[in-house]
This record gives C-alpha cells, sequence and structure tokens, in this order.
C-alpha cells in the first residue's frame, strides 16, 4: 500500500475513533452526570415534599399544646364545664384549623368527647362507634404517665390515612395531675394532598404502601424503599421522573408511599447539549480529517513522492540490482535505504579522512614532542619555574592532541574483534591494574572468577578503564566504586556503581552521544567508542543516575564461546555541530 492511501487511511480510522471514543466518554459521563444531577435535585424535592408533610405535623402539634395545656379542657374532661363545646368546638374552629378529628379522652380511657369534621363540606358529625372502639383499643395514643409525653405521627385508620398529635392534657401552668388525652387528627386525603401539592407547587400522590391496587411505579417503588434508603428515584417517561419517599407510621412501620413527579427538564437538556456537542464533533473531525490530509499531501506527500522519484533516478545509475530491487517497497523504505548507502559512502570517507588527518598532524606533533624532549635534557637545569611549566604545558598538550587524533581515528574506523577466553575477576584486574586510583577512593571488586566469557580482552579493557576513570573524577572529594559482576540465563552483567553527585536526566540521554562531553577539555568520544565496542561484541551499554546519590553504569556480554559473527562494525554519523558543556558528576569523554 502506498503511503498516501496509508495515510488517508489512518487519518479517517482516527477521525472515527476520536469520534465514537468521544461519544461513548460522553455517553457514559456526561450522560450519566445529568442523570445524576437529575436524581439529587428530585431526592431534594422529595425531601422539600416530606419536610412540609412534617410542618403540617408540627402545626398539628402546636394546636394541641394550645387546647391540651389549658384550664378550661381540664376541667371539661372532669365533667366540671358543660358549655365547653358549645364555646369552643365550633364548625368554625375546624374549618380554621384544617382539622379532621378531634377527640377527648379522660384519666380512665374513656371518650368524653369525639368529632369527626368533613373539610370539603364544611359538617362534622359524632365520632363514630368504629373509630371510637380503633382509638380506644390503641391505648399507646393516649395513655400518658408523664407531663411531657406525646404520640404523634401516622396512624392508618380504615377512612384514611391520619396525621395526628396528642398529648396529655394539663392546666393553663402544666401541672397535674394528667386528666386524660386530647388527639387532633388531619386526614391525608385528595384535599390535604393538593394542599401539600400547591405549597412545593408540583405534583404529589400518595399511595399505603401494602396497598395492591396501587400504580405499577408505586410497586416498583416498594420493591426499593426501606428504611437505609427511604428515597428512590425513577424516570417516569421520557418527559417525567418520580421521585418517591418511604413514610413510617407512628410505630416506625412502613405506612404510605409519597411520590412526586418533576418534569425531566435537566436530563432533555443534557441529552439536547450532548447531541449538539457531537454533531459539532463529527463537523469539526471531519474538517480537521480533511485539513490534515491537504496539509499532509502538499507539505509533506507530494515532496516525498518527488524525493522517491529522484532517489530512484540517482540510485540506478551506481547501485547494484540487489538494492535496485529494495526500491519496490513504500517511499519511506526506499528513503532509508537511500540514506544508508549515502551513509555508508560518508562513512568510509570520514574514515579515509581522519586517517589522512591524523597522519598529517601526528608529523609536527613527534617534531613537537622531540623538541620538547631535547629542551627538557639539554637545558631543564637552566630554566626558571617559569619556563619548567611552559614545557610541561607543551608536553600535556601534545599528548592530548595525540589523545584527540586516537579517538577520532578509533571511533571512524571499522571495529576488528579477536576473541579470546577470559574471566569477569581477570578482565577486572587487568583494567584496574591500568588506572592510577586516588587514595580517597575505594574501589570494591566483587567480579566473580567462575564465569568465562569470549572477548576482545583489548577492546573490552578500554571500556572498563573509561568507566572507572569517568567514576573516579565523578568523586572528586573521594568515595567509593562497586564493580560486580552477574551470571545471568544468556550472559554476564557487569556494574559500576560509583557514590558521586550523579547527573540529570538530559544528560543521561546524551551521554554516549559522540562530540558530547561536560568536561572542559575532550572531544567527547570515551564512552561513545565505549557504547561501540561493547554492542560490537553483542551487548549493550546503559546508565542510571540519581542525583546526590550516584551513577551506575551496566554492561550486558553475552556468554557465547568465540561466536562466528562479522568483525566489521560501523555505527551512526556523529551529529557535528556546538555542544553545550554541562556540569556533571559523571564526566564522559
Amino acid at each position: 500500500m502506498k503511503m498516501r492511501n496509508k495515510v488517508f487511511t489512518i487519518v479517517v480510522a482516527l477521525m472515527i475513533t476520536i469520534f465514537l471514543t468521544l461519544y461513548l466518554i460522553v455517553s457514559m459521563v456526561f450522560l450519566q452526570s445529568f442523570a445524576a444531577l437529575e436524581k439529587q435535585k428530585t431526592s431534594e424535592s422529595v425531601t422539600r415534599a416530606t419536610n412540609v408533610l412534617s410542618n403540617e405535623l408540627s402545626e398539628i402539634s402546636s394546636r394541641v399544646t394550645d387546647w391540651a395545656f389549658w384550664d378550661d379542657t381540664y376541667f371539661f374532661v372532669q365533667g366540671k364545664n358543660e358549655n365547653y363545646v358549645s364555646l369552643n368546638l365550633l364548625d368554625s374552629t375546624f374549618a380554621n384549623l384544617r382539622l379532621n378529628l378531634m377527640v377527648f379522652i379522660n384519666a380512665t380511657g374513656q371518650v368524653v368527647y369525639g368529632e369527626v369534621f368533613d373539610l370539603n363540606n364544611s359538617t362534622g358529625t359524632a365520632m363514630s362507634q368504629d373509630i371510637t372502639e380503633d382509638i380506644t383499643f390503641r391505648s399507646t395514643l393516649w395513655n400518658f404517665t408523664a407531663k411531657d409525653s406525646k404520640m404523634e405521627g401516622i396512624v392508618l385508620l380504615p377512612q384514611e390515612p391520619l396525621l395526628f398529635s396528642s398529648k396529655p392534657i394539663l392546666t393553663s401552668q402544666e401541672g397535674g395531675p394528667i386528666m386524660g388525652a386530647l388527639i387532633m387528627g388531619r386526614y391525608i386525603d385528595a384535599r390535604e394532598i393538593s394542599y401539600l401539592s400547591n405549597t412545593v407547587r408540583f405534583p404529589i400522590a400518595v399511595t399505603r404502601f401494602n396497598d395492591p391496587q396501587a400504580q405499577n411505579g408505586f410497586q416498583i417503588a416498594r420493591s426499593s424503599l426501606s428504611n437505609a434508603s427511604p428515597i428512590f428515584v425513577e424516570p417516569l417517561n421520557a418527559d417525567a421522573v418520580g421521585g418517591y419517599a418511604l413514610i413510617n407510621d407512628v410505630y416506625s412501620n412502613p405506612a404510605l408511599i409519597l411520590r412526586i413527579e418533576l418534569p425531566r427538564d435537566i436530563y432533555n437538556q443534557g441529552l439536547t447539549t450532548v447531541t449538539s456537542f457531537m454533531a459539532l464533533v463529527a463537523v469539526i473531525c471531519a474538517i480537521f480529517g480533511a485539513a490534515m490530509i491537504i496539509l499532509l499531501e502538499k507539505g509533506m506527500l507530494s515532496t516525498l513522492s518527488k524525493l522517491t522519484n529522484t532517489v530512484k533516478e540517482m540510485g540506478t545509475k551506481e547501485i547494484s540490482p540487489h538494492t535496485i530491487s529494495r526500491f519496490r517497497t513504500d517511499e519511506t523504505s526506499i528513503l532509508a535505504d537511500a540514506i544508508k548507502d549515502a551513509l555508508s559512502q560518508r562513512l568510509a570517507a570520514i574514515e579515509e579522512l581522519a586517517g589522512m588527518v591524523g597522519h598529517d598532524l601526528r608529523n609536527p606533533l613527534t617534531s613537537i614532542n622531540g623538541a620538547a624532549y631535547y629542551l627538557r635534557t639539554k637545558y631543564e637545569s637552566k630554566m626558571d619555574a617559569r619556563g619548567k611549566e611552559m614545557l610541561k604545558i607543551i608536553e600535556d598538550d601534545v599528548a592530548y592532541s595525540n589523545k584527540i587524533i586516537n579517538d577520532l581515528s578509533e571511533y571512524s574506523r571499522k571495529i576488528q574483534l579477536e576473541y579470546v577466553d577470559t574471566t569477569a575477576k581477570m578482565l577486572t584486574k587487568q583494567a584496574l591494574f591500568l588506572v592510577n586510583i586516588p587514595k580517597n577512593i575505594d574501589v570494591i571488586d566483587l567480579t566473580e572468577d567462575e564465569t568465562e566469557i569470549a572477548i576482545d580482552p583489548d577492546k573490552m579493557k578500554r571500556v572498563f578503564v573509561n568507566l572507572i576513570k569517568n567514576a573516579i573524577d565523578a568523586m572528586p572529594r573521594g568515595g567509593s566504586l562497586a564493580i560486580r559482576s552477574t551470571k545471568i540465563s544468556d550472559g554476564v552483567k557487569f556494574t559500576f556503581s560509583d557514590t558521586g553527585n550523579g547527573m540529570s536526566k538530559e544528560t543521561l540521554k546524551k551521554i554516549c552521544s559522540p562530540l558530547f562531553t561536560t568536561k572542559a577539555k575532550g572531544m567527547g568520544f570515551g564512552l561513545a567508542i565505549s557504547k561501540r565496542l561493547v554492542e560490537a561484541h553483542g551487548g549493550s551499554l546503559s546508565f542510571e543516575s540519581t542525583i546526590g546519590k550516584g551513577t551506575t553504569a551496566t554492561i550486558f556480554m553475552p556468554t557465547k564461546t568465540k561466536p562466528e559473527m562479522k568483525n566489521e562494525i560501523w555505527v551512526e554519523l556523529p551529529t557535528l555541530g556546538a555542544q553545550p558543556a554541562i556540569e556533571s558528576p559523571f564526566l564522559p569523554g
């Protein structure tokens, strides 16, 4: 498949993936958030409705207090106030207090007076025998032993659920003894439910908890409501959501289910927002995808296609038929092969140039070194301190220049390996012998002598020496260097762990790059050459560092016995240009 077709396919697939991903996120997160917000608001409205019902009960309780703690009532239940009923228990009293029931019970448990009032027709009737017996039977509603006792809440009567309050009858100064109880109640009927709905400004419906003829929504809510979860929210349809509340009676048993009905404004607004957003995303994805394809076509694909044709024309004149066969792949592979061929030619040219430069520079350096030797042997005794210092500078700079030439030549030439069997302990000892260890550096050799490896000892000694010197340079105030070898399944792992100041992440990324150094002097070839030598053996070189704790260099070498492998090794061409000097406790190069 051509690059152009690949890019088109990838861009289209990417846009579709982005759209579907956003759709899933919006559906699973945003819509769920709107649904959760709808549930929260509905639950708050349910709580508001139940609070209104509680306020109704508080109002009744306040009225009972006014009437029960009154001398007239106190004497009435004892039969000492014959005008009490005619003066106080009028139809207007029931209407003004919005009461459906008022019962006076004396200290012996007898109903002194009871009346049921129809608020719809504004007519009162004597309390029926059934209600009288029901209330008399429920002695906990009126049989008080303490002045501060009370019973209030909901009781299920055969006619309607009753919202009531009952308190002991005392004197106006709340003195005793208790002469009975006063019960006031209000039916939770259609009139009361309408009043509650007008108060909270949304529809309310109430049904008995165990009503077998309740609507389906109430039956679903009944299975989900409990004392632990007294509120349940369930959408009724696409336009309305229902909020249900469990209401217990005065005995803490499930008595009623209250339902409010709200429009689904929040969820529908969220649905509209999500739909509009996804439509906008679809348009943006289409525009962005088309723009990306156009920009890639004009900015890269057409140019890459022309470059590919040019590379083909250049390659067919000088490269082999085997190389020409590689042109049958896509444009990137063709370009990579062409660059690889050009790079190989450039590396060969650099090797030749490095040899010529090294030869031309070594001749004058040899003369300078010889002249310095002559001056030292013939005239050193006659020189003052300044002259001797200048002579040493000449000798040091000649040695430093020779090192640069050697590093450049080493890096640019092919690596030839001569394998010899040796051990980790022997290799480490030979490398340590070549390094001048300062007195303030403690070197700990923990390498093993049992593991044999096939390597080029001269090449690997150079790697070890370079790592040891770098570790020493990283600890100018002293420290310790631990060298370990560990036998693993397919090779040997060497670690060089110092206690220097460590390196930053930026330095770690460039540590083995040619021409990168953090030293005041140096070309930055030391670790680059070391990495080449290790990789030429089929191994790897890596670094880990923590600022303030130190650096660990790790070498992995495969355990092969004189492997049959290609000994001529090329590596990437170094990037030429100015390299910034970065202060580092581990000094490559």
